[in-house]
């Protein structure tokens, strides 16, 4: 009895469907690593947005001379930074009544401290990024409310009543008067404009 081999056609036809499997399996896989790559990216920007937060709860200031560099190192990757903190309008689109006003003179006073805080953190042009928050690059935006007030935890309050920034804070015009402050704006790339 004879065995029988495979032919060559069959040989290359099975080459061929074995390099169309393995094609396969190695663009799925390296879509998978790059998926990871681009989360772990975006949860890093994510960790420095809320330690930049952090920075500028605990002292506004800092946060605006770190402007001068824009760039945040975090395991051999360079993300770029900026933020925004606004006055925040309580009265947007409310037309008030006489019995009104009273209240809102009262209230208005302690609402009118908050400010909007919004920081953006985006993958740097020196980590295969770009130099703005464009789309298809990692990136993290965070917003919060803000009263300016250090009442958040007992280090924060120990730090403002020993640099004595509390009573600056506690003494600042509030209410209707023209009291705020203009808003502190960074370009994207964190220095001001």
């Amino acid at each position: 009895m004879r065995r029988r081999g495979f032919t060559f056609l069959e040989t290359i036809v099975s080459a061929v469907l074995l390099a169309g499997v393995a094609l396969a399996v190695f663009v799925t896989l390296n879509s998978i690593v790059l998926q990871q790559t681009q989360q772990r990216q975006r949860l890093t920007a994510s960790e420095i947005a809320n330690r930049l937060v952090i920075i500028y709860l605990d002292d506004a200031n800092e946060l605006a001379r770190m402007a001068a560099d824009p760039f945040v190192e975090n395991e051999r990757e360079f993300y770029r930074w900026s933020y925004e903190a606004t006055p925040v309008d309580f009265h947007a689109g409310f037309v008030p009544t006489d019995s009104d006003n009273a209240r809102i003179a009262r209230r208005g006073q302690v609402l009118e401290r908050f400010t909007n805080l919004s920081v953006t953190v985006w993958l740097s042009e020196r980590s295969g990024g770009a130099p703005s928050p464009d789309l298809g690059v990692p990136t993290a935006h965070l917003v919060r409310l803000n009263n300016p007030i250090p009442l958040r935890n007992p280090d924060s309050l120990q730090k403002a009543a020993t640099t004595g920034r509390i009573i600056e804070l506690l003494s600042q015009p509030v209410g209707g008067t023209g009291s705020r402050t203009t808003p502190n704006r960074t370009t994207p790339s964190g220095s001001k404009p």
